[in-house]
């Protein structure tokens, strides 16, 4: 799933390449790929402007492909032997893993950027129409939704919505709210039961709300001018860490929290202390969050450079350099990096 985990910690539990890693393969899907990929029994499976496509991690070789009448930027979650992924057409839908038939599609009021996150059956996605939704990943039937707050004025193309990809911990699910059109904009976070919908908490914030990340009974966004960390409980403010504009989800691991600015500064916070442990200056936008792998640090940049960093020190470990910029957060597996990038490949490196 997106993130590695529901949580959306970005913690990966086999270990990447430390040293500069060898291309495996590149796959080209014809069009740009923002969405991360989904490994599974040998699979990858991942979306582009041109579908979602399921591949042969061994070979780089195409097994299936599905057309949707949109783009897919979500990136897809696997469970009970189904893919489950978002489309700018509009739908939510379940493939089945080994053929690609679609099991089932639903519909929503608009494009879907958000991830899917499944748990205990439901599978929560949110829409630019401005709910969030609940449906059972069985039937693909509607178990409840929930409308975020915010301002709708067609006539000045001003609309709210969920852009950000839910996390789930315990029994709530995480999420923020998004505007479309407009200078700006006073948001919220949410928290919701997630077997009900029932508001159990919201936060009011400014501009601009990432994906969350939870660990540690504490939620963590980045938002407009800060890092953000709330009390799962009950929304109190445990962290507010002035970074800057933060437009990527964090990443958390062992106590310590990592994230990246728009002004191209990476930053390891102690959560014990709030102190910065280290930064580096990467000199490049970073479009999406970092994957950690046994002390190693990955990610993509917009200038289209893969840079590998150790998680204790922050001293650069590798780079490798492609065709395209990476909206695209890595994924690692057994030993292999796996990510897409806006010059339509999906690569793997060993």
């Amino acid at each position: 799933t997106f993130r590695g985990n529901p949580a959306r910690t970005g913690v990966y539990l086999s270990p990447g390449p430390k040293t500069t890693p060898n291309l495996l393969w590149q796959f080209s899907t014809g069009a740009a790929v923002w969405s991360s990929p989904a490994i599974y029994e040998g699979v990858a499976y991942f979306g582009s402007l041109a579908g979602l496509f399921a591949v042969d991690i061994h070979t780089g070789g195409e097994i299936w492909r599905f057309d949707t009448n949109g783009a897919v930027i979500s990136s897809p979650t696997i469970a009970y032997g189904r893919v489950y992924f978002g489309s700018q057409d509009g739908n939510l839908y379940a493939l089945q893993l080994e053929s690609g038939e679609e099991a089932w599609r639903f519909r929503t009021g608009d494009v879907i950027f958000s991830s899917p996150a499944v748990s205990d059956g439901v599978v929560y996605i949110g829409s630019e129409d401005g709910f969030l939704y609940a449906v059972d990943a069985t039937t693909g039937e509607s178990s409840w939704r929930f409308e975020v707050e915010g301002i709708v004025e067609p006539d000045d193309g001003i609309y709210k919505g969920v852009y950000a990809s839910p996390a789930i911990s315990e029994d709530k699910v995480f999420f923020g709210s998004a505007q479309v059109g407009g200078a700006s904009a006073d948001l919220f976070f949410y928290a919701l039961d997630k077997h009900t919908g029932q508001k159990r908490w919201e936060h009011p914030d400014f501009n601009f709300i990432t994906s969350p990340a939870v660990s540690q009974g504490v939620v963590f966004y980045g938002g407009f001018g800060s890092l953000v960390g709330l009390n799962i409980e009950d929304g109190s403010l445990v962290y507010d860490l002035p970074l800057g504009i933060i437009s990527a989800e964090p990443a958390l691991h062992d106590g310590v929290l990592y994230c990246t600015n728009e002004d191209g500064y990476l930053f390891a916070i102690d959560l014990g202390t709030g102190d910065e442990k280290w930064s580096y200056d990467i000199g490049e936008r970073v479009n999406a969050g970092p994957a950690i792998a046994d002390g190693v640090l990955y990610f993509g940049t917009e200038a289209g450079v893969i840079r590998a960093l150790d998680s204790r020190s922050g001293d650069m470990l590798w780079t490798y350099e492609t065709g395209g910029w990476f909206s695209s957060a890595p994924v690692i597996s057994n030993g292999v990096l796996y990510i897409g990038s806006g010059d339509g490949y999906l690569y793997a490196f060993q």
